[in-house]
């Protein structure tokens, strides 16, 4: 080996790190790029599957999972879901109305 050659190189076990102005701005740019690198797109749809499935869990949890007979924190919006339900299920007036008049549904009291 070239005793020349040898003195720029650094060791691990020595510890003897040669530094200069160069390698500085370069670590330094190193950090600096560290915090203004957008994220990968694979963190960013792990990030969104994470918030999919909270909100998910979290509307289980609020409005299906099983608590017991008694009434409990959720009642009242499991309450307010089933009446939200049922009247996005069901027809109005006015629509039952038009839809007998179209022949599409029988009256029930009419078939009596």
């Amino acid at each position: 080996m070239n005793p020349s050659n040898q003195e720029n190189k650094s060791h691990w076990k020595t510890r003897k790190f040669v530094v200069d102005k160069n390698k500085i701005d370069k670590f330094r740019r190193r950090v600096d790029l560290i915090g203004n690198r957008p994220p990968p797109m694979l963190f960013r749809r792990f990030e969104l599957f994470t918030y999919i499935s909270m909100a998910a869990g979290a509307a289980y949890v609020i409005l299906f999972h099983d608590f017991g007979d008694g009434p409990h924190i959720y009642s009242k919006a499991r309450e307010l879901f089933n009446i939200k339900k049922s009247e996005f299920w069901t027809l109005s007036d006015k629509e039952r109305k038009e839809l007998e008049e179209r022949g599409s549904i029988v009256n029930k009291q009419s078939k009596n």
